[in-house]
């Protein structure tokens, strides 16, 4: 994991036609062609919402590099600021998260998964971690694969996943009911 700068985020994305745009959101070169929005509720068993952040984390395409964005988060009380900031820290960046909201992540072809190396498993573990903290801590953030036009929207107990394929999302749905996650359809996040 890497922490990047809002400015590195969006040079990052405008390699691939998104830019961050008024209130801190995300606009996709193809917004004006039809979206479709899946909203999954975290579910409440501490075991299912372990295993639903580490699926969360690969639902998006493997082999391309991902970066979790905070959007919004609390920083009273502080402890929850403390703790993700001695995690990042942990990772290598002791900059604070207003300076480096953004979090890097190298992928692995899904393929490879059993054959990945211990620098491939720390970064899915802390890919893991970011995204459990997140959650936790009921603070807002997107994620994003590099090129790709699908992403995540974390925000309010809830998981946005955001495909123009209505088909993935209806498998997908069918897969959270197994995580006992209840599911709606919404318009975009």
């Amino acid at each position: 994991m890497r922490c990047i700068t809002d400015s590195e985020f969006t040079e990052w994305l405008s390699g691939f036609g998104v830019k961050l745009v008024a209130h801190d959101n995300l606009e996709f070169s193809y917004m004006s062609r039809k979206e479709h929005v899946l909203l999954a509720y975290l579910p409440k068993n501490a075991a299912a919402l372990n295993f639903f952040a580490g699926w969360l984390g690969r639902w998006l395409p493997n082999g391309r590099d991902r970066v979790l964005w905070l959007k919004h988060w609390m920083t009273y009380p502080p402890d929850r600021e403390v703790l993700f900031e001695k995690f990042r820290l942990g990772c290598g960046d002791g900059r604070p998260i207003g300076k480096a909201p953004g979090h890097l992540f190298r992928s692995i072809p899904s393929s490879q998964f059993d054959q990945r190396t211990p620098s491939e498993i720390e970064e899915d573990a802390a890919l893991l971690g970011t995204v459990l903290l997140v959650m936790l801590f009921d603070w807002k953030a997107f994620i994003v694969a590099e090129g790709h036009d699908e992403y995540i929207y974390l925000a309010d107990e809830c998981v946005a996943f955001s495909s123009p394929d209505r088909a993935k999302l209806e498998i997908l749905a069918g897969e959270l009911k197994g995580l006992e996650c209840e599911v709606s359809w919404t318009k975009a996040v």
